[in-house]
């Protein structure tokens, strides 16, 4: 009876909330999701887990909101390649210029120090 209820699309993942899996695959989707989380980088914590305390909005509308702050907006301590001439060089963001401005309902939430312009960074590169 119990080998019956494991193959049963009655489970979910624990972590996206996924539903109507059997138990393999709600196994298999938390540790691909523990996956994705592991390679999540530290210096972009503090300013999602602030925009998702401060919001109201669905989590389709965080996603998008944080994928193109991302893209435009540079993150203390952020692992970035750049090309110095021709030649690509990886390093890291040691200071933004000023912070970004996120809209929360009819006022803004600051993300302080964290996110700022490109053009605002100091940035520092390894000798590789």
């Amino acid at each position: 009876r119990k080998a019956q209820l494991y193959t049963k699309e009655v489970w979910s993942c624990s972590l996206t909330g996924k539903s109507n899996l059997t138990l393999e695959e709600a196994l298999e989707a938390e540790e691909s999701a523990r996956k994705k989380l592991e390679k999540f980088p530290v210096v972009l914590e503090k300013p999602t887990l602030l925009l998702a305390h401060h919001s109201q909005k669905n989590l389709d509308w965080m996603a998008t909101t944080l994928t193109n702050q991302y893209k435009s907006h540079c993150v203390t301590g952020e692992i970035v390649t750049v090309l110095v001439g021709e030649e690509r060089k990886t390093g890291k963001i040691l200071e933004c210029a000023t912070s970004l401005m996120l809209r929360r309902g009819g006022g803004h939430v600051q993300v302080q120090n964290n996110l700022a312009g490109h053009r605002g960074a100091t940035f520092a590169h390894s000798s590789s």
